[in-house]
């Protein structure tokens, strides 16, 4: 019996290691914060919660040059199942999506007497293989999309980002010294097995990458179509065109192009996105059609042999115009990409001044909504905006990076009709501590006040407001 066990064990531990190797790679997260006043109003109320979340990306390496890679995300929220946000602290075994569905029937599946939290499923966000030869590398499967600085094609992989982009897709890119090229066919969504009633993607990425000259220049083209007119076209009807119909393709292009540059101590970095075609909505006799434009550049400057370093970044995000039915002209960032604690990151407000209604649910609601500031995770987003901020950071001992950033912002269009709305968003500071003992865990401490300008005040709404401030401590571990 020993001897058949011993043979077993051999052949087992042989076949494996035939097959290749496996490569763990991941990140662990948790954050706790509590802001006052998100809402602005004077009686404004506060919000508080926790999160955790935990992301593994193992890779098998089946073959020379043949690599399957995935991606398993652990702890996950309920109200955002396809993203990375987390799961909040108190999961209760009663109520999905964090809201109490009522009395427990029995001790188990009551919060008040239950022993136990909610149990979570894993979930699998990505899931590909890419073929590495001479000519290029060929992928196929889901896989994440990433591009320039992350405005608008943004993969999360940040220690803290809460968002996901990725495809189904088959992708070659062939690669030419610096230069790459990847065409790449992707499928949003399949329909009807025997109808033509599906959402597909056609996509084109040019790259330069010189790391002699430390230039990176980029682009990237998008082209979004439905097909079978309004059946599997399912563009949210309420912020994008508020009372119309769906009648016909969704058809949008989106170019977006990248440089990035160091000289010495200066970095350059700029990224300007452009989005055309229709929606496939019909308003009062005429089709909704999507035009809209945005971009950032960013300075860096990190003097060698010192310990201080500044940052000075710019962006612009067109608004939507309400006085425009035939035209939605909104340019919504990545939520990833942030730029202060709570401006453009925690809705803040008594309406929706930034026309960003369609990241949340607005089955109800209307294109100037009440974003529910007070009982919303981080879904805000840059757009209807002009903004500048500014940082200093001090490194310190090697392990702690202190940095003090400003940020100030101005509205691109008047959010509502016949409102007379100013422009001025106002300001925020934000003071930040970076603790990083060692490679691969930092924790970071955070406050932020937000002095709101009196765009906030709705114009001739005449809403109170108030300052907004809050605290966040949150820390992650990459292996």
């Amino acid at each position: 019996m020993k001897a058949l066990l011993s043979v077993i064990c051999m052949f087992w531990m042989g076949a494996n290691a035939v097959a290749g190797d496996i490569k763990w790679e991941g990140n662990y997260r948790f954050e706790a914060l509590k802001i006052f006043n998100p809402s602005l109003g004077d009686a404004g109320t506060n919000k508080a919660y926790i999160l955790h979340h935990l992301t593994l990306r193992p890779q098998f390496q089946a073959y020379d040059g043949l690599t399957i890679h995935s991606r398993f995300d652990i702890m996950n929220n309920s109200n955002f199942p396809n993203d990375q946000i987390g799961q909040v602290f108190g999961s209760g075994v009663n109520g999905a999506n964090e809201i109490i569905a009522g009395a427990g029937t029995n001790s188990t599946n009551a919060n008040t007497t239950s022993d136990q939290q909610r149990s979570d499923l894993l979930r699998v966000n990505e899931l590909y293989a890419n073929w590495v030869h001479e000519f290029g590398v060929l992928t196929v499967g889901r896989a994440p999309m990433h591009f320039g600085l992350g405005i608008a094609f943004n993969g999360g992989f940040g220690a803290f980002d809460h968002w996901l982009e990725n495809r189904d897709l088959i992708a070659y890119k062939v690669v030419m010294g610096n230069f790459s090229i990847m065409p790449v066919l992707a499928k949003s969504y399949e329909g009807l097995l025997d109808q033509e009633d599906d959402v597909n993607d056609y996509i084109l990425q040019v790259d330069y990458a010189n790391p002699e000259t430390e230039l990176e220049v980029g682009f990237i083209y998008q082209a979004r179509r439905s097909t079978s007119n309004a059946n599997s076209n399912d563009t949210p009807v309420m912020p994008i065109g508020n009372g119309s119909t769906l009648v016909d393709n969704y058809e949008v292009d989106s170019y977006n192009v990248f440089v990035s540059q160091w000289v010495d101590a200066v970095k350059v970095a700029f990224e300007v996105g452009f989005m055309s075609g229709n929606t496939g909505l019909s308003k009062n006799g005429a089709e909704v059609s999507h035009d809209a434009m945005g971009g950032v550049l960013e300075l860096t400057y990190h003097p060698e042999a010192s310990n201080w370093g500044y940052n000075l970044d710019f962006g612009f995000a067109s608004g939507d115009d309400p006085s425009t039915d035939a035209v939605f002209e909104g340019y919504i960032f990545d939520q990833n990409y942030d730029k202060a604690f709570i401006l453009f990151n925690h809705p803040t407000g008594s309406r929706d001044f930034f026309r960003t209604a369609y990241l949340r649910n607005t089955a109800a609601g209307t294109a100037v909504s009440v974003p529910n500031a007070a009982s919303s995770f981080d879904t805000e987003a840059i757009s209807n905006t002009m903004y500048v901020s500014g940082a200093v950071h001090y490194k310190w001992a090697q392990k702690y990076d202190l940095e003090t950033r400003l940020t100030y912002a101005q509205l691109d269009k008047e959010p509502f009709l016949n409102s007379n709305v100013d422009s001025n968003v106002g300001f925020e500071v934000d003071l930040s501590m970076k603790y990083e003992p060692f490679k691969g865990f930092q924790w970071i401490n955070r406050a932020g006040l937000f002095m709101p300008g009196a765009a906030f005040e709705g114009g001739t709404n005449n809403f109170s407001v108030s300052n907004a401030f809050g605290f966040e401590t949150k820390a992650a571990i990459s292996f």
